[in-house]
């Protein structure tokens, strides 16, 4: 059975906290289709309490995700995105930006 977009939503919210091995109030994520069959992710976060900024390994379940979502919203008619960007805060809370 197909994920919904809301349950790839939460999917990407639960994938990433795993990713990070310390105290953190925000992560971003970046990810990015260059050409077919060529995409790119970047992750990020803010260190608690310094608020350092660190990258981490969202991996592939990270990057499955992103193309799923994508993959979903293309079903959807919500349109073939070029570029996804994330926000996720330690609360749970999320922004989630495209670029067409």
């Amino acid at each position: 059975m197909e994920k919904t977009i809301e349950a790839l939503y939460q999917s990407i919210g639960e994938v990433i906290p795993k990713s990070i091995d310390e105290a953190w109030n925000k992560a971003w994520v970046t990810f990015e289709i260059l050409e077919e069959g060529v995409n790119v992710m970047e992750c990020e976060y803010e260190t608690a309490p310094d608020k350092a900024k660190r990258a981490f390994m969202g991996g592939f379940a990270l990057y499955d995700l992103f193309l799923e979502l994508r993959q979903a919203m293309e079903e959807d008619d919500s349109g073939s995105w070029r570029k996804a960007m994330l926000v996720l805060s330690i609360s749970g809370k999320f922004d989630m930006d495209f670029e067409y």
